[in-house]
């Protein structure tokens, strides 16, 4: 039974997850003939310190309701009110920060942005805790289908503005539609499942503010890890190119961020409800097999046709954005090697070595991008990147052998295996730039004829994840 619905789980999360993901690239394609660099230079820095603010919104919580299942109606209120007040002091706090953040950058109208953006903590705040009830009981096709529609209604919004020549407000409407729509969609579904009381009481949800103290934690320095480049970026370069880098981020980081969250989504809770050391290693192994056999393949792909996808999607004067876009793929793609150590950490109940963790990682990262500063965008991704791939030894090091028992080979294979296949199928057509000069011919070879590569060689070397992907497929 839990089989069918972590297949289920992850079928719908998918779907919402590539849906989202597809739309937000093509709002980038779009929108690039509409808007210049400085706005997305803009919006980079509104989007990073609002994003700072979103992990402080359920301050933890919603992990700590998965974590504790029995959760009864008086500590459900009690975490709804909480939910509110801390809505309405992040908008306070955002707001009356947004006029120190415009005097840092020297960017007036930062202020105004920051202000519209966070009101979104206002909308989000009351509905909150429905999303860990639905991940709760693994029912993700009501968060999936919300989440598609919201997005869809997004990008037609910020497309329609934008030609219509509301530049970089176009990106902030277009932000609190989206949380206005999941506000009302997820009241339309979560009431059926808790409405909340007047009623509260921090004695009742002592324990679980314990566990949600850790875990914001972790999520706040996570953050500042995936965030620091913007941060320091954003002062020692030109608006210009930190618009450049953002754009080359946010493409690069969309195979993350749809590959990562799915099943993190689905696994911490499932997981969670395991007891057996033995199963735990079973299903780390199946989670970290199928995160490489798809983040090696996609990044690949992005390595290999950065340049022609940018000529002929960006258009002229986003050139210098393929390079960025090749060392920042390694970036990623190593660091999600490291998502299901993560996933494994918190569904023991262990938020506190994930906090402890990533504070660590905040040391490295910020010498690394320190370092990497001196020069330009380019030294910061590939600093980032030489530092991913030393983590992921010392993941194995300090935290899986730690909590699981995995030999070193047991660890490697997935990441060694999906690298291999995804090397001989895709990187091998490179050399096809040189016989093929039309960009739009040349992506669609290297697409048709590297996939075709993959999956023979992915049935031969690793039959496991075809069986799973034909599985998810039939769940949909």
């Amino acid at each position: 039974m839990l089989k069918q619905k972590i297949l289920k789980g992850l079928s719908w999360n998918f779907l919402s997850s590539i849906t989202t993901n597809v739309l937000s690239f093509l709002k980038i394609v779009v929108l690039t003939h509409f808007l210049s660099p400085v706005d997305f230079g803009l919006m980079a820095i509104v989007t990073a310190f609002l994003y700072f603010a979103q992990i402080f919104l359920d301050l933890g919580i919603g992990s700590a309701l998965i974590y504790y299942r029995d959760s009864d109606r008086k500590i459900l209120s009690s975490v709804f009110w909480l939910n509110v007040v801390t809505g309405i002091s992040l908008f306070v706090i955002l707001s009356t920060c947004g006029i120190f953040i415009s005097s840092f950058y020297q960017k007036e109208i930062l202020k105004e942005l920051i202000f519209l953006s966070s009101t979104v903590f206002l909308i989000s705040s009351v509905v909150q805790i429905y999303i860990p009830l639905f991940e709760r009981d693994l029912k993700f096709s009501y968060l999936s289908s919300i989440s598609i529609f919201s997005n869809i209604l997004s990008f037609l919004v910020a497309v329609f503005l934008a030609i219509n020549g509301y530049g970089v407000y176009s990106l902030v409407y277009s932000l609190i539609v989206k949380s206005m729509s999941d506000m009302i969609l997820l009241f339309f579904f979560g009431f059926k499942m808790f409405i909340p009381s007047f009623y509260f009481s921090i004695k009742s949800i002592k324990k679980i503010i314990k566990f949600g103290m850790f875990n914001t934690g972790d999520k706040l320095l996570n953050y500042i890890n995936l965030q620091i480049d913007i941060f320091l970026l954003g002062k020692v370069v030109s608006t210009n190119d930190l618009g450049f880098y953002s754009v080359s981020k946010q493409i690069t980081s969309r195979p993350y961020f749809i590959i990562n969250p799915v099943f993190s989504r689905v696994f911490f809770p499932a997981l969670s409800t395991i007891k057996s050391k033995d199963k735990h290693k079973e299903l780390y192994l199946k989670l970290m097999n199928v995160i490489c056999s798809i983040n090696f393949p996609l990044y690949m792909f992005i390595i290999v046709l950065s340049e022609p996808t940018v000529n002929l999607l960006l258009g002229e004067g986003w050139e210098k954005t393929a390079i960025i876009i090749q060392v920042l793929s390694l970036y990623f793609l190593f660091r999600s090697l490291g998502n299901p150590v993560g996933v494994l950490i918190l569904s023991l109940g262990r938020a506190d070595i994930g906090f402890y963790w990533n504070f660590f990682m905040l040391i490295l990262i910020s010498i690394s991008v320190f370092i990497g500063s001196f020069y330009g965008t380019i030294g910061v991704a590939l600093s980032l990147s030489v530092l991913f791939f030393l983590l992921i030894f010392l993941d194995y090091r300090f935290l899986v052998k730690r909590f699981v028992s995995i030999t070193f080979l047991e660890y490697i294979r997935p990441i060694a295996v999906s690298c291999f296949i995804s090397l001989v199928s895709i990187c091998s057509l490179y050399p096809l730039r040189f016989l093929i000069k039309e960009d739009i011919v040349y992506i669609v070879t290297v697409l048709a004829v590297g996939l075709t590569f993959y999956t023979f060689l992915t049935m031969y070397f690793n039959p496991f994840i075809i069986k799973i992907v034909r599985k998810a497929l039939w769940k949909i």
